[in-house]
């Protein structure tokens, strides 16, 4: 499958911002589930490769911080050098601590996520694409296919609905 590079959005900074405050959303819903520390790094690069954001989000283990960062650049930057891929999923490998958790949008850019379990990070990168308008949920479903992971993010898409009407 090819990705449909659609149009940027006309404030890029704007659109960043929408997402960060999408994924925090959906942490602060997260945390009682997953208990009092439900957070960690988000990672935004835009098609032309810049870095649009890297921030810690939510409430992530203050021992885990570092790695949860380290982790998103290296998810998000490895599914850049591997351009066909649509999923770090795709090269992922554990024993070398790559893993899961960075999407391919539809517009170009790729979202990245850690500080969950890795398909949780996978599906939460996805939906707040889809929210914030860089891929359809077409497109979501398809990708998703690839990893099995159609329902993490149907259910964080769910969720994410909540979150945005409630913004």
């Amino acid at each position: 499958m090819n990705t449909l590079y659609t149009p940027l959005p006309v404030d890029i900074k704007k659109s960043v911002e929408f997402a960060a405050a999408i994924t925090n959303g959906i942490l602060t819903e997260l945390a009682p589930k997953k208990g009092a520390l439900s957070g960690g790094y988000e990672y935004i690069r835009g098609r032309d490769g810049a870095c649009l954001l890297l921030k810690k989000a939510g409430l992530p283990d203050p021992n885990k911080e570092d790695k949860y960062k380290r982790f998103a650049l290296e998810k998000g930057e490895r599914l850049h050098a591997n351009s066909p891929h649509l999923l770090s999923f795709q090269s992922m490998d554990v024993e070398l601590e790559r893993y899961q958790g960075a999407s391919r949008m539809e517009n170009g850019w790729i979202h990245s996520f850690s500080g969950l379990p890795s398909p949780t990070d996978e599906g939460l990168t996805m939906t707040v694409g889809v929210r914030a308008g860089w891929s359809s949920s077409g497109y979501a479903r398809e990708v998703m296919q690839i990893s099995d992971n159609v329902d993490h993010f149907l259910e964080l898409h769910r969720l994410s609905k909540w979150v945005v009407s409630n913004m």
